[in-house]
């Protein structure tokens, strides 16, 4: 019977083929930004992240739930004690491919594309505290080092 059951919830789970979600977060809140100028007082903005489920789908059930981020873009101002933006950071990753050419002598394209911080996203799954039956899955914190171009996504 318990065969069933599970035949019959990895059934559902694989009627649809779009498990893709956008997030749309607000700095301050679900947003932490860390490694901001000594002159930053306050940052403001918003993130958006667009990420994915996959299951690893088994006779007996759901073997492993994976979460998958495909594109996250973030705009954040850093505003001085006065409350005046002083800077606007933008960040789109992933970021194009490199283009074509030598670092040395680069192309405009190339030069651009150099000039641009390579940020590293990572993510992982929260480990639950509690001894609930049920499971969220949502983006739960994002926290960014503008020092160290890194982005660090909770679900």
């Amino acid at each position: 019977m318990e065969t069933l059951a599970a035949i019959q919830v990895a059934s559902k789970l694989l009627e649809s083929s779009d498990w893709k979600f956008s997030t749309t977060l607000e700095v301050g809140h679900e947003v932490n930004v860390y490694g901001t100028p000594d002159w930053c007082d306050e940052t403001f903005g918003g993130v958006v992240i667009d990420w994915e489920l996959e299951f690893d789908v088994r006779q007996w059930g759901v073997k492993d739930i994976t979460v998958t981020v495909l594109k996250l873009e973030a705009d954040i101002d850093l505003n001085n004690a006065e409350g005046q933006v002083q800077e606007h950071v933008e960040i789109n990753w992933p970021q194009p491919g490199r283009p074509e050419g030598d670092s040395e002598n680069p192309t405009p394209a190339l030069a651009r594309h150099m000039a641009v911080p390579q940020w590293n996203v990572q993510w992982k799954r929260m480990s639950r505290s509690d001894d609930s039956s049920s499971m969220v899955i949502a983006v739960q914190e994002v926290n960014i080092d503008l020092k160290k171009h890194l982005i660090e996504i909770e679900f």
